[in-house]
């Protein structure tokens, strides 16, 4: 299968010169979370919802030129199998499409998802072989501002909501909802506090923006997940027990990382989330650890590859410091996840990877 089968032709685009407010009334009008931004006829990046988020605050009146990330670009005759490697490799949610230098289209990871039947067997894979334990959530009374924060560190589009009585799930809220209510607006700040030149916050709740809540059970296909993403333009799913409360998630990314593209890439691909660029110490002891780590792993695992995800959250408490380590380690037909927590960031991690090394033992021994 080609990408010029799957491929959105004539996208929305972007002017370079354009005020980033245009560009977002743009990607809510079209109900898109990226926009392909030309100079000329030239194609020269991609801006995105979720940069706009990480952002924490936007001038409306900034040109557009100062948003832009650099993607890679892929051939209308492209394999299909070759976008999932781009795609996955350069992890940004949709790529262009460019012929003789000209934009033609753009491939999203939902394109994916909507053929998903041709690239994986995925009436044949269980939600339970993919899905995320400890899922993290928010609560209809959390304020949107908790939620932001939440989506900047975990790098999705979406969050789930669950009631503050009994946990259960009773909505999902959307990365654009929450953009839409906290970017700056000539220094007047929505979300948190709508200053609008008074001096008093005005708070939103997470229930009052969020959707209906959908989701799915750990024995339910792949392929029906997958149906529910692209039907309610969802990039995540909850996954509840008979009782509605929130035991995973299962997302886009889960089910791309998870098709075989039958190119291996030798050695161990690390991805780490939830750091910023002031966490040098944490980023030097992750590399170091799991660099010394990664042969071991796959060797017992007996694969040439793999990908290993470490995706870090912070709690204050008392003044110090505590950090969730959420992790999964796939390797052809072996997806694993390990979490831990704890006051020493090494310390975790160094468990995290010694219960790996027992699991795999374990495997080898069946």
């Amino acid at each position: 299968m080609k990408v010029r089968e799957i491929m959105t032709p004539d996208p929305e685009v972007e002017r370079i010169d354009s005020r980033i407010s245009e560009a977002i009334h743009r990607m809510r009008e079209s109900d898109i979370e990226q926009l392909p931004v030309l100079d000329g006829k030239n194609y020269v990046g991609m801006i995105t919802y979720r940069d706009i988020l990480r952002r924490r605050s936007v001038h409306m009146d900034a040109k557009v030129e100062g948003y832009i990330v650099k993607t890679p670009v892929l051939s209308p005759e492209d394999d299909v199998l070759h976008a999932v490697d781009v795609l996955r490799d350069s992890g940004l949610p949709a790529l262009p499409v460019v012929d003789k230098h000209e934009l033609v289209g753009i491939v999203s990871r939902t394109d994916i998802m909507k053929h998903i039947g041709e690239v994986m067997p995925a009436d044949r894979v269980r939600v339970l072989d993919l899905m995320a334990t400890d899922p993290v959530t928010v609560t209809e009374k959390d304020d949107v501002s908790i939620a932001a924060e939440r989506i900047r560190q975990l790098e999705e589009s979406e969050i789930p909501v669950v009631s503050s009585k009994d946990g259960r799930l009773v909505g999902i809220l959307r990365m654009d909802e929450i953009a839409a209510n906290t970017v700056l607006r000539d220094k007047q700040r929505m979300g948190k506090g709508d200053y609008a030149g008074v001096k008093e916050k005005v708070e939103i709740s997470c229930g009052s923006l969020m959707d209906n809540p959908v989701s799915v059970s750990q024995n339910d296909t792949v392929a029906k997940a997958c149906a529910l993403m692209v039907g309610n333009r969802l990039h995540i799913l909850p996954v509840v027990d008979g009782s509605g409360l929130v035991v995973g998630i299962i997302g886009v990314s889960d089910v791309i990382d998870a098709i075989d593209t039958k190119k291996e890439k030798e050695g161990l691909t690390l991805e780490v989330s939830g750091l910023s660029s002031g966490d040098q110490d944490l980023y030097d002891a992750t590399y170091f650890l799991v660099g010394k780590a990664a042969q071991r792993l796959l060797k017992m695992a007996h694969r040439n590859s793999g990908v290993l995800k470490i995706h870090v959250q912070r709690y204050e408490s008392g003044g110090r410091v505590k950090y969730s380590l959420r992790t999964r380690l796939v390797s052809g037909p072996i997806n694993i996840t390990v979490n831990d927590y704890g006051w020493d960031y090494a310390r975790c991690l160094s468990h995290i990877l010694e219960v790996y090394e027992g699991r795999l033992e374990k495997l080898r021994e069946r």
